[in-house]
């Protein structure tokens, strides 16, 4: 940035520039330079992309856990029966049901993420 009053160079933080802006009220003016300003316009650009990259790979994993959700309570629902019946013991039954929990956390995580995006 440069100060018009002296022609020089500094390189300042926001804090400082609200608080030289105060003190100096309409006296002071501050430039940025074109090539600042493209590569502040470039960096914003690729978090935008990035952001929307990550989002669409969210919505891909929630869509593909959800599946496994529905998967899973099917094979917990033929479980139940089994274990009903005798064919399967309560610890396999238990890990049908782990399973279950498992991807419910997994996808109360990618709802966090995309919250959060």
């Amino acid at each position: 940035m440069r100060l018009n009053k002296y022609k020089k160079d500094i390189v300042v933080k926001k804090a400082t520039l609200e608080l030289l802006k105060k003190f100096f009220g309409d006296e002071i003016e501050f430039k940025i330079s074109n090539k600042i300003r493209r590569e502040i316009a470039e960096i914003f650009m690729e978090q935008q992309a990035h952001d929307i990259t990550e989002e669409k790979d969210l919505l891909a994993a929630k869509a593909e856990v959800e599946k496994h959700i529905n998967r899973a309570k099917t094979e917990l629902k033929n479980a139940r029966k089994l274990f009903k019946n005798g064919e399967i013991d309560r610890d396999t039954l238990f890990d049908y049901e782990f399973r279950l929990v498992e991807l419910r956390a997994q996808l109360e995580e990618i709802n966090a993420k995309l919250k959060d995006l």
